[in-house]
Formats: structure tokens, sequence, C-alpha cells
């Protein structure tokens, strides 16, 4: 996927994201650097946050590949485009912000500058790729390719791969000692981010669809070692050598050994033959006397003239503008039309013949010379220019020579042939002669040279600066703010000049004055506003200036289209909106301003739009001043627009973070504001801003906390006392001051109710001392939750807001709450099934179920102190009717794990437990009946860690066995539990349980019909039958375990009574059965009993079957009697008692008694008396279920 950046990029991982949407952020967080310093101090966390803010045309998102190191920048993937790249493009803002160790964010200021490179900014047929809009200021790198253009772009102006630029090796990689070139760099002095947008557009070959953006701090400038003078050598000496004593070499010449002598034979010499001379003698002739000549005559001295008479006309250059007017060392405006007439004197008369007439004029540099027009205006001659060396030559043509020869005793005067062009360069000289030369070639040939004319355009750095028009940005009292951050709200005074002082004695011509003058101010609409009715012209010395108007447009479309042309006229091309300066009468404004030299004034007030609340925005600002259509720039002036970022956290007194987290009443949440001015650094507020004022307001909720204003901290980031602040607390907004009602108001902020205000007692002191040197302060304001939120389970809520220049910005929200701790307590049998509020029988166990809830404490965060309070549960047990069992406690975990460490002891009464225990249960005023049961942690922090800040919930089992003497009188007992945590005490429910009175009767009947006719004190008569009725315990409905035994054990007197087996058992009550079924009162229920009977000892018993029992329903009554029928067999006193049994329980009934008188003996012959009849019973059968 990567292809190529495989290989130049040095990161090991990427993350991909495939659609990337217009509008959206992502961002990077990058930690733990090992590699990255400011200021010596390590930095260890970067933030990238990237946005789309434009995807190639026809689409709305684009692939997004991000390397894991914060060196490498990110790769955008994106379709084949149209070729044009100011229209099909892409473009991603970067926000960078840089961490220390200690957590704090880098800050950049003049004197600690952010330097950021930006390379990779390729320029070729396939894309270019740019960087813009940029919190710093671009400083281009000497040798790149990349500078910055007037639309704001830094980019390369041409095509800059490395066989465009004939480099040795590819640049475009992070390795490559050419990486400057496509590199510019960007310094930050103030604020505590870096912005900067990267964009690339397409070109026209759709090849490469990936490109790399790079954001690092890499030097890839041009780098020269510098030099290092080497190191002063101290020179070791040898020492100085004694004399040398020099023998010297005796020469021993060589043996001469000479050559063999050369016997020389010399050759016969021819004999040479003598000529022969024959003389004849000639006899001299007679000298003759001549006759004396005449004395001659004297030469005379003759003294002449040589003259060659010929004609020299003379000639002249002038220069003038279209209008005619005389030049000659004035000044006109760049790109005036500046004429040079090449004059010559009439030619003489009875002259020689003209063979050619030829001028030639190097043009100064900088006239750019007007081919066409000189060639229309000069018909008679032929043109010709080389371009290269500026130098033109007209040559009379043939039908002009004949008009000048036409008469030669007559005088000619030759119509001056005229130059035309125009003036290109502002500051510079044009002087210029040209020559002219006749009968070329000829004997008669002559060249003339003209004098020197000179024209001048402003800013030749002698009578004339440069035109410089200048720009600046104040704040309301006059002080320049250039550089600097801003306030929302501050209103930039814009002070314009426009730098006319070079044109005094101007001569431009009208059709250079027609031209316009005007000043475009192309100010950034997107973060400012024009201020209505907010501008002013003055002359320098204050002046008053009219017939100016200032307009403004929302873009150059809509501006006149004359305008428009002007505008491109002057290579000017507005960005967006602009603000226009034009005179009413341009010839009237030249006249009373331009060509009297009289700089002017400007003055707009624009102010920072409402809308960028909240956003930090560098914005920049341009104006272009034009003279007679030619465009002159002034400086960029850049400021930044900065929001401070306050924020608030909860801490606990050991500045640990317990945002978020539950608390404990009575403790105290030390409220850490950050007053955030670090990023005003440098700001220069004007006097009315700064009245305004300055505030940090808490809206605390006074439902839950109570502030301890004695112990409210200001502190620097150094850790420095900060003094002159007032704290005050309002109860409702209307009750503070005028100017922080109004902040708050405008940003529709409420306060719920009561909140604290932290003012400055002197404004003034505190911008000189805080916010202009960006010294950041931290508040810190302790409050104690209040005892009413116990328990209650209660969130409550803390914003803050920082108000400075009149802005309110609101910090985050710091939630925390109370916990709502709701331990349970049940009674269970040892099923484990839930016997609350039910009967319990003899020999119960209760098992009662503690649930410690600590869900509600999951992640808190205590202090020691508070930690050293332990964890308790206390069992308020009923001791009058409950045994203990320590050795059967157990507590376990969620996980039904056992959790050791627990230790468990029992106190008579609460004074004899521990203190903190009396403590937590007096604030509560809770007050056990008698003897508790206490359960503590044997080490509170193991315990903590381990159970209470997971948010565990444990269940503590306490076994504890019914005492059987309750059963003789009955009654219900209660129990509750308390769990105590740091502290506080929190009450379970009370569980209530019954023991029923067991009272087993017994009584002596003669039958059932008869059993309300009781026998017992009164006389059974001998050989009686009768029932001993033995009434079981009433068992009372809703009971907490099974009735498994009911039993009847009589122990009769088998001296007195005889007891054959026969008896019969009744209910004494509804019962139902757990089938549904009822049993009705009276329901002989014998079969259900078994009896065993043992005569010889009088021991009878009889035992309801437990299988039948089982059946029974807990939630219903039980009660059953039964007869025993006995006859009487003796005489005497009987007292009968019988023992009842009830689930293992035996309990005594009260006793009978009967007395059987001895018979009498019969009289003689009396009759025996009748018996009653006695009813015969059928031995009962087994009962089966």
């Amino acid at each position: 996927m990567l292809g190529g950046y495989s290989r130049i990029l040095d990161s090991t991982g990427f993350f991909v994201y495939d659609s990337f949407k217009t509008g959206e952020t992502l961002s990077f967080n990058y930690q733990n650097l090992q590699h990255a310093q400011f200021d010596g101090k390590k930095i260890s966390r970067v933030i990238y946050d990237i946005t789309n803010l434009v995807s190639p045309a026809g689409t709305d998102a684009v692939k997004l590949v991000v390397p894991n190191g914060p060196t490498e920048g990110f790769i955008a993937y994106r379709n084949d485009g149209n070729g044009d790249w100011r229209t099909d493009k892409m473009e991603f803002r970067v926000v960078a912000k840089y961490f220390l160790e200690d957590g704090s964010q880098v800050t950049f200021s003049k004197e600690k500058p952010g330097v950021f490179t930006h390379s990779s900014l390729n320029h070729n047929d396939i894309g270019l790729e740019y960087v813009k809009d940029s919190s710093g200021k671009f400083v281009p790198i000497n040798g790149s390719t990349v500078q910055v253009t007037n639309e704001g772009l830094a980019r390369s102006l041409g095509s800059n791969r490395a066989s465009d630029l004939n480099l040795p090796e590819e640049w475009d990689t992070t390795s490559s000692r050419y990486a400057y070139k496509g590199a510019i760099v960007s310094t930050v002095t103030s604020g505590n981010i870096y912005t900067v947008t990267f964009g690339q557009g397409y070109m026209p070959q759709n090849v490469g669809l990936s490109y790399w953006f790079a954001l690092n701090t890499l030097p890839v400038a041009r780098t020269v070692t510098p030099y290092s003078p080497k190191p002063h050598v101290t020179v070791e000496l040898e020492p100085v050598p004694g004399p040398i004593t020099v023998t010297p070499d005796v020469y021993t010449p060589k043996t001469f050994t000479p050559e063999k002598p050369v016997t020389f034979t010399p050759k016969p010499l021819e004999e040479v033959v003598q000529p022969s001379l024959t003389l004849t003698k000639v006899t001299l002739p007679v000298k003759p006397i001549p006759k004396e000549l005449p004395t001659p005559p004297q030469v005379p001295t003759i003294h002449y003239h040589a003259y060659h008479l010929t004609t020299t006309p003379e000639i002249m250059k002038e220069v003038v503008n279209s209008d005619q007017a005389n030049l000659h060392e004035k000044t006109v405006a760049k790109d005036s039309t500046v004429i040079y007439p090449l004059t010559v004197d009439a030619l003489s008369s009875n002259r020689a013949q003209t063979t050619s007439l030829i001028f030639e004029d190097y043009l100064p540099a900088g006239y750019l010379f007007d081919k066409e027009t000189t060639q229309k205006e000069n018909g008679n001659y032929v043109l010709s220019f080389d371009e290269t060396k500026n130098f033109v030559t007209l040559t009379a043509k043939e039908n002009l020579l004949q008009e000048v020869n036409k008469d030669l005793t007559k005088v000619y005067q030759l119509t001056a042939p005229k130059l035309y062009g125009s003036v290109q360069n502002d500051g510079a000289t044009y002087s210029n002669s040209y020559k002219l030369h006749l009968n070329k070639g000829t004997t008669n040939a002559y060249t003339v040279t003209s004098n020197i004319v000179t024209v001048r355009t402003p800013g030749d750095g002698e009578t004339t600066t440069l035109i410089t028009p200048d720009k600046n940005n104040e704040n309301a009292d006059g002080v320049l703010i250039n550089d600097t951050v801003v306030a929302l709200g501050t209103t930039n005074h814009y002070r314009l000049t426009w730098d006319l002082d070079q044109y005094k004695g101007d001569r431009s011509a009208k059709e250079t004055i027609a031209r316009g003058f005007f000043f475009v101010d192309d100010y950034p609409e997107e973060v400012l506003d024009v201020v209505e009715n907010g501008t002013a012209i003055t002359t320098l010395d204050g002046q008053k200036v009219s017939g100016i108007t200032a307009k403004t447009y929302t873009s150059l479309n809509n501006a006149p289209k004359d305008l428009q042309d002007k505008l491109a006229r002057a290579k000017i091309t507005p960005t967006g909106a602009f603000q226009i300066f034009m005179p009413d009468d341009n010839q009237v404004f030249y006249d009373q301003y331009v060509k009297t030299g009289t700089s002017l004034a400007l003055l707009t007030k624009m102010t920072v739009k409402d809308s960028l609340y909240g956003q930090t925005k560098t914005y920049t600002n341009k104006a272009y001043q034009v003279d007679f259509g030619n465009g002159y720039e002034t400086k960029e002036v850049t400021n930044t627009l900065v929001s401070p970022e306050p924020k608030k956290q909860n801490l606990n007194k050991d500045k640990v973070d317990i945002n978020g987290k539950p608390m404990l009443v009575g403790t105290q949440n030390h409220y850490t504001l950050s007053w955030d001015l670090d990023q005003y650094r440098g700001i220069k507020a004007g006097k009315s801003q700064i009245a305004q004022g300055f505030y940090f307001v808490d809206d605390y909720p006074e439902e839950a906390l109570l502030p301890d204003e004695a112990a409210i901290q200001f502190i620097t980031s150094d850790g420095k006392t900060v003094s002159g602040i007032t704290v005050k607390s309002y109860s409702q907004l209307s009750e503070a001051p005028n100017s922080l009602q109004a902040a708050l108001s405008k940003r529709k902020i409420q306060p719920k109710g009561a909140f604290q205000v932290f003012i400055p007692e002197d404004p003034q002191v505190f911008y000189n001392s805080y916010v202009t040197k960006g010294e950041n302060i931290t508040i810190v304001t302790p409050m104690t939750i209040l005892e009413t939120m116990l328990n209650s389970g209660k969130s409550y809520e803390n914003v803050a807001y920082q108000v400075d220049f009149g802005q309110a910005y609101e910090t985050n929200t710091v939630t925390n709450f109370v916990p709502k701790v709701t331990p349970h307590k049940s009674n269970t049998n040892q099923e484990g099934i839930s016997i609350d509020g039910k009967t319990v029988l003899p020999n119960t166990v209760n098992y009662y179920k503690i649930v410690l809830d600590y869900s509600q404490y999951k992640d808190m965060v205590v202090t020691d102190d508070v930690l050293a309070k332990g964890f308790y549960m206390v069992d308020d047990y009923p001791e009058e009717a409950l045994t203990l069992n320590p050795d059967g406690i157990q507590v376990l975990d969620k996980d039904g794990n056992r959790v050791s460490g627990i230790s468990v002891s029992t106190y008579a009464s609460l004074s004899e437990a521990p203190k903190v225990v009396q403590d937590a249960m007096a604030k509560r005023q809770f007050t056990p009946k008698g003897a508790i049961q206490v359960l503590s942690s044997d080490d509170p922090k193991t315990f903590y860690e381990t159970y209470v800040k997971t948010g565990q919930t444990l269940v503590v089992t306490l076994p504890m066995m019914v005492k059987n003497e309750l059963t003789k009188t009955g009654g219900q007992y209660e129990n509750t539990a308390y769990q105590i945590d740091f502290g506080l005490a929190y009450v379970t429910e009370t569980v209530v349980n019954n023991v029923p009175k067991l009272d087993p009767q017994k009584d002596v009947v003669v039958d059932l019909s008869h059993k309300n006719n009781s026998l017992d004190g009164k006389e059974v008569a001998l050989n009686q039958t009768f029932n001993y009725r033995l009434v079981g315990a009433m068992i009372p409905s809703n009971r907490a375990t099974d009735l498994f035994e009911y039993g009847f054990e009589d122990n009769y007197d088998e001296k007195h009574d005889e007891y054959n087996g026969v008896y019969r058992s009744y209910l004494m009550t509804d019962v139902t059965l757990k089938d549904g079924s009822v049993l009705k009162e009276g329901t002989e229920v014998t079969k259900y009993t078994l009896q065993q009977v043992d005569t010889e000892n009088g021991l009878v018993s009889i035992s309801f079957d437990k299988s039948f029992l089982e059946t029974i329903s807990d939630d219903s009554a039980f009660q059953a009697d039964v007869y025993l029928q006995m006859k009487r067999i003796a005489a005497g006193q009987v007292e009968n008692t019988y023992l009842h049994t009830v689930n293992g329980y035996v309990i005594s009934s009260n006793t009978v008694v009967t007395r059987t008188p001895e018979p009498e003996e019969p009289s003689p012959n009396q009759p025996t008396p009748p018996q009653p009849p006695i009813e015969t019973i059928e031995p009962p059968v087994p009962a089966s279920v």
C-alpha cells in the first residue's frame, strides 16, 4: 500500500483510515517520546489534530495513512484529478500541541520560539503541494525552491524534481542532504499550539495517487560546517647545537688519459691560373674654369592654412510625456509613457549629397521600448531593435534620402523621429543620448552625439525614496500590536500609510493619472468584521482629508468591472472580501496630494468576530497602494486570536485526581481551577478592555458542599503565592458586578444558585503582573461535603468560568457523587431460603445473611487518614433468643470465595466496642439493644484494595440457634446489622421472627363425646373405661422450617390403669397439605400415626409419621390430640403427665389427677349395680401415607 514510501520513511507502523471525510477531525496522541526537547526540557507527548478541510473535486473523502513516527507527517490518497490545481485540490489543517514530562504544555515566545519544518513540498506534472495559514511566520530557506507567494502559499514556483534541479540524488526523503530543496521553515513566537494547513492540487499528469506531507522540527536547511580554528601549538624546540666541526674532503682528480693523436694528411692543392690583364693609359681631360655665378636671390618664406570645409548639423535629444511636457530631470510614475524625440538642426545649403542617415540609440535598462508605436510614427525609417541590448536603429529610407537631396542648395529641416516606450522600474534613473550617422562608409561620413537627457521614477535613492506603503495594527490606545495575540472582541485599529511624498513635482501625463489611485485592504473576513463608520483619513500631520470614499466588497466578483480591471492591471487579487479607499476625482486627488507629495494616514477599524468564540485563529492582513495603476504592497500584519481553555479538577488533599469518583460526607473536595493566561503572553490590550475586569467564577452546588474560604490558595505555575485577589460569594447573579453579569449573560450563562467569585483588586495590576506575562494561576478552593448528603446516592456537579476582557469561558464540568450504601440482612434456613418474618420452631438454626455493599465505592480514592478508620460489621442480635456460633461464621466474595483477614468479636454492649465503631454508631444515633457481634478487617488497606475499591459485595453468614426455652413463653425476636466504612455507619433492615409458645395439655375424659367434661381432679370408678386426652402444641402457620416431628409419650401408671393399645387421634385445626388439599378440623388422623407400647413399664408413645408431616404446608397451622383408652384397675389416687415432642424438643404437659375409691363390700343378696356401657375401640392400624 505504501509503495515507495516504505523506502523513504523510517516508521515501523501506520494508522490507516479508508474514508477521512471532509470536516472530520482525527486526533493522534504520540506518547513516550524519547528524543524530543524544548528549552532543555524533555517533550514526552505530542498531539496532532488533523482536519480534512477540502477533498478532491467530486469527492467528500480521502484515504489517510498516518505513520507511527510523529516526525513523519501523513500520507493522503486521492483519485485522478482534472488537472487544475487551484480547483481540484485537497487541504488539511494540522493543530499540534506539545507537552513536557511534567504534563505542562509547551508555550512559545520570542525568546523561546518554536521552529517547524515543512518538507516534501513537490511541484511537478503530477501535483503541486503547498502549506499556508501558519500560526507562525514562514521563513524561506536559502537555496530552497519553496517561496511565499502573494496568495500566502508557501510553494515551489516551478517544477522541483531532482532532475529539474540537476541534483545528484533524490531530495524527497527523510535522510537526503538536499531535503531543504522542497522545504520551508515556520517560526512561532507566541501561544502554545502550532497550526498550519497542508494542501495539494492536481496537475495534468494523472499518475501517482498519494501525497506525503511532513511536519517536524528536523533541520533540512543547507548547513556549512563552522570553521574550527586549529589549537595553538607550542613548538617543542630542540636545543641549539654546538659548533660543527667540518673536515673538508680532499679532492683527488681522476687520472687523465689523453686521446690518441690523429695524423692529418693534406690533399694536394690545385694550381690557380692568374687571369691576364691588359692596361691602356688614358689621358686625363683638362679641368674647365667655370664662370663666376651671379649672387642667388633670397628664398621667400610662404605661410598657408589647409581647410577642409564641411557642414555638421546640431542634434538634440528630448524627453517628454504623452502630453508633450518636458520630463528632463523630472520624476514620473512607473509605467508612464516616456517619448524620446530625436531632434536634428536644419541641414545647410550647398551641402554634399547625403548618402545615408542613421539614428542609433542604446535605450536605458528598464525602459520598455514600444516597437509597434515607434514604427508606426516613423514611417520614413527602417526600424531594427536588438532586444538583448535594448538597442534601436532608425535608418532613413530611400524616399527620405531623395527628399533630403532634392535641392542641395537649400536648407532642409528633417522631421525629428520619436522613440516610444515606458519606464518599468521603481527607484530608477533613466539617462540616455543617441548618435546620428551621416554618409556612413564614405569619405564624407561623420557621426554626431546628442546631449544626455534624464528622467526618474520615485525611489531613486537620491532625490526620493522607494514607494513603501505601510500597515500597522494598534489597539484603541494607539499601542502597536503587530504580531501579538488578541482577545475575542478586540477592535483592530489598522493604520495604513499612503506613501505619496516621492511624487512631489511629478510630471505624469493625464493618461497616466487616469489610471487612478486607490488603497486596498485585503482583510481576513473570516476573522474580522469591518466597523461601521470606522474609517478616518488624514494627512500625516493630522489634517482631515475629504474626497475619498471607503467601500467594502464581499469578493472581487462583486466589485465594479472597472475596479476589477484596475486591480488586475496592478496584479492584485484579493482573496475574499476587501475594503477600498478611492478618490472621488483622480485629477483633484493628484493635484492636491500626489503632485504635492502629501502622504496620507488611513484608519480602518475591524473587530474580531464573536462567532470565533472559543477558537484560536491566526489571521494576517495586507494592504496595497495603487498609484497610476501601479500596485505596492504593505508588509503583512499578523495577529493570533487566542481563547483560553480553563480547566477544573477535583483533587483530594494528596492532590490525587478524584474527578467522577464517589465521595464521603465530611471529606473535602480540593477543587483546582486553572486560570489559563499563558496564551495571552505578549498581549497589548486597550485600557477599555482591561477595565472590563478579570474574574474566575466557581458555580458550586451549595446543596452539597460548604466552601472553606479561609483555606483558598492562589498559586503561580512556579509555586509562588498570588496576592491581590479577593474572594466573594453571591447567592444570585444580580448581586455580582455589572461587568461580570454582562459577560456571563452574553454567553447565556446562569449560575444555578450560590457561587464564588475570585476578583483581582486592581485589574490593571493583575493585567501587568499575570495576563500580559502569560502567567497561569492555579486556584485551590476546598469544599466539604455536607452531612445532609449522607447515603443519598446523589451526584453533584461543579463548573467554573474564566472571564477575561469581558469574555466568559466555561471549564469542564466536574461530577462526583455520594455513595448510597445499602447493606441488606435476611434470615435463611439451612437451604438458604429466606425465613424473614416466619415462625421458628425449636432447635432451628437461623442463618443470618448480611450483604455488605461496597458497590458504590468502585474506583474511590481515599486518603490514609480516612482509610485508617477501617471497615466493620456490627450485628445487634437478640441474645435472649439466640445462641451464637462464632465458628460457623463465613464471609464470601461475589465469586463465592472465602474472604480471609476478618476477625470476629462479641461485646456485651456497644460501650465495649472499638472507639471508631462507637463514634460511627453515635454519629447516626444507632443504639444496639444489648450484646453485639462485630466483624472487622485485620488490614484495612488490603481489604480496601481487594474488595472496596473494586466495588464488590460480600456476604456474611452468621449462624445462630434459637434458644428452646423461649418456647415456654413464645414471642418474637429481632436482628439488625450495621455496615461501618470509613467511620460512617449504614443500617440494614431489621429481621423479625416468631417463636410459638408450645403448651401441650393433658386431660381425662370419659370418651370423645365427653371431651369437654374433664374428669381431672375427680373420681374414676374402679374398672371404669376412660380416656387420657393428650392435646398437642399448636404449631402456627408461616413456619420457618418444616414440622418433621410431632409426638406424644405417656408414662401411665400401669398399676392403676390398664392400656390395651386402643387410641384415636384427631386434628384440632384445619390443615392444608402441600398439594393444596385441606384436612378439616376434627378429621381423624390416627392412620398417620405410629404407636409403641410397653405395658410392663406403662409407657406408650404415639408419633406422627414423618412422611405425613412432610406433606403439610409450612403455611398451614397444625395441632392434633390423642385419646388413650384406659381402664382403671385399682383404687387410689393416680397422677399422669405426658411428654410432647416437637422437632426434637420435648415439653412436659400439665399433670392430671384422678381418684378411685376402694370398692364397697357387696351386701349379701344385693344385686350388682349396672355398669355403663363401654365403647369398644378397634385397635388402630399404623398410618401410611
